[in-house]
């Protein structure tokens, strides 16, 4: 359970709150309900219900199974509610009235009407940021269209100079984004997919992540030509990549480190031998890693 989505259900935790208040609001729903409650309602949101409690990336399915179980209830206490003069527009029309006012437009205009249509929704997309450049205008920036935590410039550093061929060591949450809009070829050590990594990747990808004694000696196995590191989560990773020989710092901006590995020496030699320890796990203190995957999910 080292990912947030992959955490069971906690009342103070990401979704907890509102889990409880839909099924206080289920209940009171359901009580005033003349509605029948079908046993298929009862099977599908309990199936749902148990899921969302093992697993907080079953949230969605179960809100999409709550609505689908309890609209048909809510439909009942509206219509028998709320009064009959604040539902005329649910009143059909007759096909043989004489012509008067709907909605305060007169029939026979109807054409005039949908060009009026036709013009509000023109003005609202035309000064929507999606309209912009169909209108000419300039397009919003990058900044504008992303979260505050997209390393921009790490990917235009990328882009003019591509990491050396083979595996490239990131950050997790990070590793979507480098192959979008990186360099083509890139090869990250991890994405957000790393349900499909084997487990043993993982811990080495934790371990790494954390910054943990033997860290070097991981990437060695996977025989990885580069690292980028998140500053702010990966701050003793960061600390350690700075003070190794091994590797050389190639770029540094306000988020990222972009390191490669340099050419064997005498002195990475000794720093190899002295660094072989197998990885140890992260202690929780240390493992920043997973509480930055939280943020990304």
């Amino acid at each position: 359970k080292d990912v947030l989505e992959w955490r069971p259900l906690t009342i103070l935790g990401v979704g907890g709150r509102e889990f409880a208040l839909s099924w206080v609001v289920l209940l009171v729903v359901l009580r005033h309900s003349r509605q029948r409650v079908r046993a298929a309602d009862v099977l599908l949101l309990g199936l749902f219900t148990l899921a969302a409690i093992t697993g907080v990336r079953m949230m969605s399915w179960y809100a999409m199974s709550f609505v689908y179980v309890i609209v048909p209830h809510l439909t009942d206490l509206w219509n028998r509610f709320v009064p009959a003069r604040w539902r005329e527009w649910e009143v059909p029309l007759e096909l043989d009235e004489a012509p008067q006012e709907q909605f305060g437009m007169r029939r026979g205009r109807t054409f005039n009407y949908t060009l009026i249509g036709l013009l509000l929704v023109w003005i609202v997309f035309a000064l929507s940021p999606i309209g912009r450049p169909v209108v000419g205008d300039e397009p919003r920036q990058p900044q504008l269209l992303f979260d505050n935590d997209t390393p921009h410039e790490l990917t235009a550093y990328l882009r003019e100079n591509p990491t050396p061929a083979g595996l490239t060591f990131c950050p997790q949450w990070w590793g979507d984004w480098l192959v979008w809009d990186g360099p083509e070829g890139l090869r990250p050590f991890m994405t957000t997919n790393l349900h499909l990594a084997p487990r043993q990747v993982w811990r080495d990808y934790q371990a790494v992540s954390a910054g943990v004694s033997g860290w070097t000696n991981a990437l060695d196995r996977y025989n990885t030509k580069a690292m980028i590191v998140d500053k702010d989560k990966q701050a003793t990773l960061a600390r350690s990549a700075r003070r190794s020989s091994a590797w050389e710092i190639v770029h540094e901006d306000e988020m990222a480190l972009v390191l490669v590995r340099r050419e064997p020496t005498v002195a990475t030699a000794s720093e190899s031998a002295a660094d072989a320890a197998e990885p140890t796990e992260p202690s929780d203190d240390a493992a920043a890693d997973p509480a930055a995957a939280e943020s990304s999910n």
